[in-house]
């Protein structure tokens, strides 16, 4: 009788321990080891549990952050596609008579809009201007008199780029120096 109490007070601290094995009969050994793994696994399955309902409560509030951030870039990408719509960018064309300002003009226009005059003979005498688009943007080149033009006064050449300036009023996305 003492043996079996002696066997049964290991069983109850016997915890799957290794050195337990030595003094008791190996089948109930066996069976607390698979008491306690069973009692361990389901404390680990009650703490996975826990942890994969608040990662899904994460998840389900990032989700309705990133719905809310979603409307938000729409309304951006909306007002941006109207403001570029209606948004014109002006390029202003200037260079010495006769290095091609119309030419270029013409080219990046795609168009034949432009006067082109031969052998550095000027041909434009007032602004000249056109519109495009290209990449879903509007741009409008503005061709300007050539400095130095052969047949303008120097007062008439001034005079033709003050227009130039206030045709640009909107604003001025780019200056392209025309040169040989």
């Amino acid at each position: 009788e003492l043996k079996e109490k002696r066997q049964l007070h290991w069983i109850q601290n016997c915890e799957g321990c290794n050195e337990t094995l030595r003094f008791l009969d190996t089948s109930l050994c066996r069976d607390c080891y698979n008491i306690e793994k069973l009692i361990n696994n389901n404390k680990l399955v009650n703490y996975l549990i826990d942890e994969l309902t608040k990662t899904s409560e994460m998840v389900n509030k990032l989700e309705g952050k990133v719905s809310e951030l979603q409307e938000r870039v729409d309304q951006l990408e909306e007002k941006d596609s109207q403001q570029t719509k209606n948004t014109v960018y002006n390029v202003l064309l200037i260079g010495r008579t006769g290095n091609g300002k119309s030419t270029l003009a013409n080219v990046l226009s795609g168009t034949t809009k432009f006067k082109e005059g031969k052998y550095a003979v000027s041909e434009t005498r007032d602004i000249q201007d056109a519109t495009f688009e290209y990449l879903c943007k509007r741009y409008r080149i503005i061709d300007t008199v050539g400095i130095g033009d052969t047949k303008l006064s120097e007062k008439e050449v001034l005079d033709k780029m003050a227009e130039a300036t206030y045709s640009i009023r909107d604003g001025l996305y780019q200056v392209l120096f025309v040169t040989s």
